[in-house]
């Protein structure tokens, strides 16, 4: 059997509006099961990101912590049932191409895989988009219960590149042939990887390299992306 050809997608920002990861914790506040004043901090360190006055890779390093003591303490199957019913209330966070473009992925014979710094709880409830495998932050449980420490922080670039060092090694991969979708820098270890980068979304830092290295950033994505697809 030959190599297969894989879509790599960031989630946040890519495939759907916002960050997860902020959202959610308010989410499990009104639920009852997250500390508030991590949940304020959280939201404390958006509002400066998007300000401009931190850096990404500043929030990426300290939210995914703020988030695990915010639930330390609480089952892991509440939370997980509380991240598919978010996810079933949050259907409007879609970006309108999101099912097309999975789709259209899937269609065309690549193994469509989702790589996400937000938690695996509210990531995983977007498999039915048709994605066929999921990797996303996930924190120390013990017990069933979590344990307020952070297991794999998948927001950071060098967790990214270990899951595509992952699927190199477990599946036949042709990096060459596949593409990958992301919005940030930290998303380079998908979008290096492949032949067929794709920034969508791009945030200044991505847009620069993005720009540089010629790379597409489409606006008409179902329509750009397919026109990609048929020089593959």
């Amino acid at each position: 059997m030959g190599a297969r050809r894989v879509a790599l997608f960031d989630v946040d920002g890519t495939l759907v509006r916002g960050l997860l990861i902020v959202d959610f914790p308010g989410y499990l506040v009104r639920k009852g099961c997250f500390d508030p004043k991590k949940e304020s901090e959280i939201r404390s360190l958006a509002q400066l990101y998007g300000s401009g006055a931190i850096s990404y890779r500043y929030i990426s390093a300290r939210i995914p912590r703020l988030y695990a003591a915010g639930i330390k303490g609480q089952a892991q199957s509440l939370v997980r049932e509380f991240g598919r019913s978010f996810i079933r209330e949050a259907k409007g966070r879609l970006f309108p191409y999101t099912k097309g473009l999975v789709s259209l992925m899937t269609r065309s014979g690549f193994l469509t895989v989702a790589i996400s710094g937000s938690p695996i709880e509210v990531v995983s409830p977007l498999k039915p988009l048709g994605l066929a495998k999921i990797f996303g932050t996930e924190m120390e449980v013990r017990h069933r219960v979590y344990t307020g420490r952070v297991q794999r922080n998948l927001i950071l670039s060098e967790e990214k590149r270990r899951v595509v060092g992952t699927l190199s090694t477990e599946s036949r991969v042709d990096f060459e042939h596949s593409f990958a979708f992301g919005d940030t820098e930290q998303d380079l270890p998908l979008l290096g990887a492949v032949g067929n980068p794709v920034p969508l979304n791009p945030n200044s830092a991505l847009q620069a390299i993005a720009t540089a290295k010629g790379w597409p950033t489409p606006r008409n994505v179902l329509q750009e992306v397919s026109a990609l697809l048929a020089e593959v």
